[in-house]
């Protein structure tokens, strides 16, 4: 697309520079064409559609919203992709969590267990003093 709007601006500053200025008969000043005889003094639109060419502008603008298109997909598709990667990033940050709940608990327990053994043995060694004792399978 830039080759083509420079290819335009390129052909319409070769054509205002075949313009020159050029005194008219009664003194005044008007413009022509090089290598040409008549002198005018144009309007700018007269001068506009002097150095414009229609379908040069019209593959410009053809251009321009094709790009315009194309960028709006390419935002659609990373819209997209940004919602598929934040709902696995919270799919994870809820694992994660459930993961650190579960593992609390079975710290809990295991420390509850230990507490309760600890007792136990502090109960058994207060009942039965000697450590003989502790070794032998008790039927209860």
């Amino acid at each position: 697309m830039r080759q083509v709007q420079q290819a335009y601006i390129y052909q319409a500053e070769e054509k205002m520079m075949q313009l020159e200025m050029a005194e008219r008969e009664d003194g005044t000043y008007g413009v022509r064409v090089l290598h040409g005889d008549a002198i005018i003094v144009p309007t700018t639109q007269e001068l506009k559609d002097y150095v414009h060419d229609a379908d040069k502008y019209k593959e410009i603008i053809s251009l321009q919203t094709e790009c315009l298109q194309q960028s709006e997909e390419k935002v659609f598709i990373a819209q997209q992709a940004y919602e598929v990667v934040d709902a696995v990033v919270q799919r994870l940050d809820n694992d994660l969590a459930a993961m650190e709940q579960l593992l609390q608990v079975r710290i809990y327990i295991v420390l509850q267990g230990m507490r309760f053994i600890s007792s136990g043995i502090a109960y058994l060694t207060t009942v039965f003093p000697h450590p003989l004792l502790l070794t032998v399978n008790w039927p209860f």
